[in-house]
């Protein structure tokens, strides 16, 4: 007589509910997250997609609109990043001081690559500037702000609680692209039809690109960037749920917002020690006459 063995499993039909999901234990939520298991990402992402999704539900309690709540998760991104996106904006700045300078250096030594980058770094050592603290002021806000990126194109493409979730007027479901109307589609781009927040995203983006912009010496590479920078982000978004595109379009709101601020600080500080420069020459010039006079 065969021995026999026997297995017993439960058959569940549910939606992919992340706090069902999770409930059941043994790791079922990565079913949600499924198919990133590069670099141990069935953990780490995994944790980064529920931990972002329970941000969201935290902040729908209290005002209940994930529109709303995606705005409030932006906000809360760029405050934890300002300190290092204060850093490269002061950077930037100061880059674009001595810009003038740098544009002479690349017409005198042209043909002489060798003399002008050794020019170059000689104008940055006599005004103490630090090339690289522009790039990884920009880069690390940027690497901090890719897992979340990510982690938010999971929560909005296959978290179930966000499905038909409407945020104001025409943004009548946050995981899916928000098409006003259906006549008009452009193949492999907007093949649902004609869709607002990615046009919105080119506008922005060129505005926060021209900015960040600003204190890159090559023109031509600049005027690339300023071109190449909106148009990536318009083929991405098109295709993107509309909730990671109003993420990004209120991050690059702030950014433009913050690089105003800052610029405006900046120059309120200059014009006042140009001011009290000036009142110190006058007084000084003052002294001088009297002293003739004696």
């Amino acid at each position: 007589m065969r021995d026999t063995d026997s297995l017993a499993f439960d058959f569940m039909i549910l939606p992919l509910e992340w706090k069902e999901v999770s409930s059941l234990g043994n790791g079922f939520e990565k079913i949600i997250v499924s198919g990133w298991t590069w670099c141990g990402a069935d953990v780490w992402f995994v944790a980064i997609c529920g931990f972002l999704l329970s941000l969201l539900k935290i902040f729908y309690g209290f005002i209940p609109n994930y529109g709303v709540a995606i705005i409030l998760l932006t906000i809360l991104v760029k405050l934890i990043t300002t300190p290092l996106t204060v850093k490269q904006l002061r950077s930037t700045k100061e880059m674009s001081k001595i810009k003038p300078e740098i544009d002479a250096i690349n017409i005198k030594y042209r043909a002489e690559p060798q003399k002008k980058q050794a020019a170059i770094m000689e104008l940055y050592s006599k005004h103490n500037i630090n090339p690289m603290a522009s790039c990884t002021g920009g880069c690390l806000p940027m690497l901090i702000q890719m897992p979340i990126f990510f982690g938010l194109f999971m929560v909005f493409g296959r978290a179930i609680e966000l499905r038909g979730m409407p945020f104001i007027g025409w943004i009548s479901d946050l995981s899916s692209s928000d098409v006003i109307f259906h006549g008009f589609s452009i193949p492999y781009l907007m093949p649902d039809g004609l869709a607002i927040l990615p046009i919105v995203m080119v506008f922005t983006t060129y505005f926060q690109t021209k900015q960040s912009m600003v204190a890159m010496t090559d023109p031509a590479q600049r005027k690339m960037m300023t071109i190449m920078m909106p148009a990536m982000m318009f083929f991405f978004s098109a295709v993107m749920p509309s909730g990671l595109v109003l993420y990004w379009i209120i991050s690059n709101l702030w950014g433009i917002g913050q690089y105003a601020i800052i610029n405006r600080n900046k120059a309120a500080t200059t014009n006042a020690a140009l001011s009290d420069d000036k009142s110190t020459k006058i007084q000084d010039a003052k002294i001088v006459k009297r002293s003739k006079k004696k």
